[in-house]
This record gives C-alpha cells, sequence and structure tokens, in this order.
C-alpha cells in the first residue's frame, strides 16, 4: 500500500491548532496594524519636531527613550557562549585609573547634557557591558548570586536601599536634579559594586587592583608635592580650550585653596578637594601595610616601607585633618591585626600578645597626648581660627537640620541634601560638611538606618571572616585593609561629604563579597562545594563539576 504524500503546507500552526491562531487577514489585527504603525509614525514626528526645538537644551531628556530601547535591545539577547567579561575587566580597571588621575573638571560641556568626563566614558560602556554580561551569561548571574547568597542580610540591605533611592525621587521637589543623582548611583555606585562582585571571585585580579591603587597614591602624591610647593596645579594655563569649563566652581578649583586666617597651601591633586585626596590616601595606607607585612618579594616589602613616611607627608601637604585622622587609623588596625595573627599562628610568641595588649594603653595615652600637648591637640582640633570656625560650622549644620529632619523623616529625596540645609560660608557658597547629615536628609531615618547599617555590616563581617579563617593566602588576607578602609570611610565621613570616592567606597562593599565566598569555597568540606554553580574569569565552572553536568 503506498503511503500517502503530506503537503507540508499542511502542518502549519494555523490547520494544526485553528481554534487558538488568529487570521492574520481578519479585519481586527489588519486594524490593529494600522493603530500601532499610525502610533509609531506619530511618536516619530513629535519626537523630531521636539527634539529640532529643544535638543540644544533637553538632550538628556530626549535620550530616555533611546536608553529605554537599548536596555530592551539588552534584555531581549540571546544566551551565548562566551560573555564579554575580559572587556568588562578591562573597563573596570580603566574605570578606577580615570576616577583617580584625571580631574573630573577637565571635560567636555555639551548644551544640554551632563559634563562628559573620563570616568563616564568608561563608567557608561563598563555599565552598559556588564548589562550584556548580565544578559547573556547565565554564568555571570549564578556567580553574583552565589556571593549575594553567602552574604544574605548584607545583601538584602544593599537591596533595600537601592530601593529606597529610587523611592526618595518620589519626595524631590527637583524630580529632574534627584533623577540625575538617581543614574549615577545606579551606574557609578551599585554597578560598581556588582562588577567588584563578580571581577574579584577570579584569584589575582584584587592584587593587581590593590597594587593600582598603590601605584596611584604614589602619582597623584607626586602632582600634590608639586602643587603645594608651587601652590598651583600644574595644568593651570595649560588645558585645551575644549577641555575648559566655564563655572565658578570649577574655576575656584583651579586657584587652589588655603586655609583661612593662614596662607598655608592645601594640595588637592588630581581630585576635587584636599578633603577628597586625604581620604584617598587613608584608602591607600592600608594596603601599603599589607605588602609590608606578608610574604612578597623584599623589594616590593622595600617600597612599601619608603611609601609609608611619603604618604605621611602627603598627609600634609593635603592639611587635612581627615587624611591624619585616617593615617592613625589605618596604622594602628594594621598593627592591631598583624599583632592578632601572630599571636594565633604562634602561641610561645611574646610579640603578638604584647602589641594586642598595649592597646588599651596606647589609646589612653594618646588622649592623654591629645589634652597635654599643644602640638598635637592641634593637629586633630585645629589651632587658629579657620579649624575653629570648620569645627563650629559642623555644629551649626547639626542644628540646622535636626528640624528638617523631624518635619520629613521621610527624607527630601536623592542629591537634595545640600538645598535642603541651605547652609551658607561667609562667601555664598553652600555646603554640607557631614554624610551621616546628607543621607539622613536624602534617603530619610530609614534610608540612614539602613545604608549605615550596610557599612557597618561589612566591616563586621569582613573582620569575622578574618578571624575565622586564619590564612597566608596574600589575596584572601587582602579583606583586612578593606575593613580598614571602611572604617575609615564611617570616621572620616563625620567632617566630609562629597561624593568623589563613593564609586571605590562601594567597591569595597563588593570586594567583602567576592572574598567572603572565595573564603566559604577554599575551606569548605568538599560535599558543600560539589552543589555550587558560579563561574569565574572566562565562564569556567570552579571546583568539582556537578553530578547532573557530568553526566551531560
Amino acid at each position: 500500500m503506498t503511503a500517502e504524500l503530506r503537503d507540508p503546507i499542511d502542518d502549519t500552526p494555523s490547520r494544526l491548532a485553528p481554534g487558538y491562531m488568529a487570521d492574520s487577514a481578519s479585519r481586527p489585527l489588519r486594524l490593529q496594524r494600522t493603530l500601532i504603525l499610525a502610533g509609531v509614525v506619530g511618536f516619530c514626528l513629535f519626537y523630531g519636531m521636539a527634539f529640532a526645538f529643544f535638543a540644544p537644551y533637553l538632550l538628556l531628556l530626549f535620550a530616555i527613550p533611546l536608553a529605554l530601547l537599548a536596555l530592551l535591545v539588552i534584555w531581549a539577547l540571546p544566551a551565548a557562549r562566551r560573555a564579554p567579561t575580559n572587556l568588562l575587566t578591562t573597563l573596570f580597571f580603566g574605570y578606577i585609573v580615570v576616577l583617580v588621575m584625571w580631574p573630573n573638571y577637565l571635560a567636555l560641556a555639551l548644551p544640554g547634557l551632563p559634563w562628559i568626563t573620563a570616568s563616564r566614558l568608561l563608567g557608561l560602556p563598563a555599565f552598559g557591558v556588564f548589562l550584556v554580561c548580565v544578559s547573556t551569561s547565565p554564568q555571570v548571574v549564578a556567580s553574583i548570586t552565589a556571593a549575594m547568597n553567602n552574604l544574605r542580610p548584607l545583601s538584602i540591605l544593599l537591596i533595600v536601599f537601592v530601593a529606597i533611592q529610587t523611592v526618595s525621587v518620589v519626595f524631590s521637589d527637583q524630580k529632574p536634579s534627584s533623577v540625575d543623582r538617581l543614574i549615577i548611583a545606579y551606574t557609578s555606585w551599585t554597578a560598581m559594586l556588582l562588577m567588584a562582585c563578580y571581577i574579584f571571585q577570579t584569584p589575582g585580579r584584587l592584587e593587581r587592583w590593590a597594587t593600582y591603587l598603590w601605584v596611584m597614591g604614589i602619582l597623584v602624591g607626586a602632582i600634590a608635592i608639586w602643587e603645594f610647593h608651587h601652590k598651583q596645579l600644574p595644568w593651570v594655563g595649560h588645558i585645551p580650550s575644549f577641555l575648559k569649563i566655564d563655572d565658578p566652581g570649577v574655576r575656584k578649583q583651579m586657584m587652589g585653596v588655603t586655609r583661612a586666617w593662614t596662607d598655608i597651601y592645601r594640595a588637592q591633586s588630581t581630585f576635587g578637594t584636599s578633603l577628597d585626596f586625604g581620604e584617598y590616601l587613608s584608602w591607600t595606607l592600608p594596603f601599603v601595610y599589607h605588602f609590608l607585612g606578608k610574604a612578597y618579594k623584599w623589594w616590593v616589602r622595600a617600597l612599601a616601607l619608603a611609601s609609608v613616611p611619603y604618604l605621611a607627608y602627603l598627609c600634609y601637604c593635603s592639611g587635612a585633618r581627615i587624611a591624619l585622622i585616617g593615617f592613625l587609623l589605618s596604622t594602628a588596625l594594621s598593627l592591631l591585626f598583624w599583632g592578632i595573627q601572630r599571636w594565633r599562628r604562634n602561641r610561645k610568641d611574646l610579640l603578638g600578645p604584647a602589641v594586642v595588649f598595649a592597646y588599651p594603653a596606647g589609646f589612653v595615652g594618646l588622649l592623654g597626648l591629645i589634652v597635654a600637648v599643644g602640638r598635637i591637640r592641634a593637629m586633630f582640633v585645629g589651632r587658629n581660627g579657620a579649624e575653629k570656625d570648620s569645627t563650629r560650622a559642623r555644629f551649626e549644620q547639626v542644628s540646622l537640620g535636626i528640624p528638617k529632619i523631624l518635619s520629613h523623616p521621610w527624607g527630601y529625596g536623592i542629591g537634595r541634601a545640600g538645598q535642603t540645609l541651605n547652609w551658607r560660608t561667609p562667601d555664598g557658597t553652600m555646603s554640607i560638611d557631614n554624610y551621616y547629615l546628607l543621607t539622613i536628609l536624602d534617603y530619610g531615618v530609614v534610608g540612614f538606618l539602613v545604608f549605615w547599617s550596610m557599612i557597618v555590616y561589612t566591616i563586621f563581617v569582613a573582620f569575622q571572616y578574618t578571624l575565622k579563617y586564619d590564612t597566608e593566602d596574600r589575596e584572601l588576607s587582602m579583606i583586612v585593609p578593606v575593613a580598614i578602609c571602611l572604617v575609615n570611610f564611617c570616621a572620616v565621613r563625620v567632617f566630609y561629604s562629597n561624593f568623589g570616592n563613593i564609586p571605590i567606597q562601594y567597591m569595597f562593599i563588593g570586594i567583602v563579597f567576592a572574598l567572603c565566598l572565595r573564603f566559604e569555597r577554599k575551606f569548605a568540606p568538599a560535599d558543600e562545594t560539589r552543589d555550587s554553580v558560579p563561574t569565574l574569569g572566562r565562564n569556567r565552572p570552579v571546583g568539582p563539576r556537578p553530578a547532573a553536568a557530568a553526566r551531560g
């Protein structure tokens, strides 16, 4: 019996399931397609006319539909065998270099657009590549998810704070300004945390990043020394016309700063203020102590030893008390944890416990010196009218902010703290000097508690893992200098509120996420790591392969 030939057209979905497939030639569908086409044409016509009339002044607003379309395209990308993770790493390291080494005020200023700075030229592509990696690579998502699940309370605090940042725009009286600040928070803060969480799960990258931090500290310090002795930034008078920005704040930065009541110049190097520079120095020193105390080559340790007095002199050039506070905290905490680790590894050693038990006496002795010796007291609380005025101004700001907090405990919206407080210096410059006050005015009481709980919990977890897992691994032990940097952040932010270094602070949190997961992988029993699926580097699985994957 001859088999009946079947027409392939008969297997179309409309013939197989006629009750579930609409007729494409039906009148309702044709009308629907016509309306959609008319809507798209009408939107394009309106968009084009509005762009022609308002483009020089509202370019950022017109970029929103394009940005949403780009996000939609990235979301719809199919899974790929290899995501551009190497490009992501390159952009991430390039971003930290230009963030530190290139002055933010040397930028392109086009009408209707924010300043096109070097950090944005690398930060935004890094953000886009990161979204592509997340969209196309399940391994990248699994790696970040594993790190965040390992520290679930910290992950919850982070997610809640990002939600509070987003919702705070509703309470802002200047929503465009708050939206602009929110975009910066997404792309330069939270995204950098997540990138660090993924990138530093690969061994070797954190050591390279810390080396960058150290070398850049030496380079910007050389610029600061030249500036301090010449009382002028090196590039003043040599800036190309296309990088000059006609802004009063920029002109004030280019003129340099001397402390009021004196003629003492305060070096700022490539940073926006001397306080930015001082905070960066306080973050460099813990890593210098790490390179000095671990088993590195002799010339690395010699360079680290020579860097300590060099950084101390840079703190003096900055004229920032927060640099001195950070220097002392970094030295004290680094020495304390060195003593603890030495004591744990050799119970018969006397130097380790001597260092640990000397701390209460050392702390009391330092307080006594501050009270008794005028020169030392002046280093901390100030010796002249300018420093006393600075301290008094911070108290005034807190007194002015308390009634505003009580009247709006939900906050005034992201980026609105300075305008809300409206405290001004004698020359009319608006200022807010306390980051604690800034966060509570921006995000409200709940946002303040969530943000600082996130920082304190990160410090607690980092020190907890240090004491729980005693390791000689040079890179895993970098969790100590990272935690010390976050302690410095909590201390100096009482006196300082600029946003210039905030991306690095978020990177520190991402590093703690990554290192804690690496601790668990290294010290957890084999049967606990067998089911882990995160992958690193070029999307290669880490540790034993899951049984299902092996059978496949």
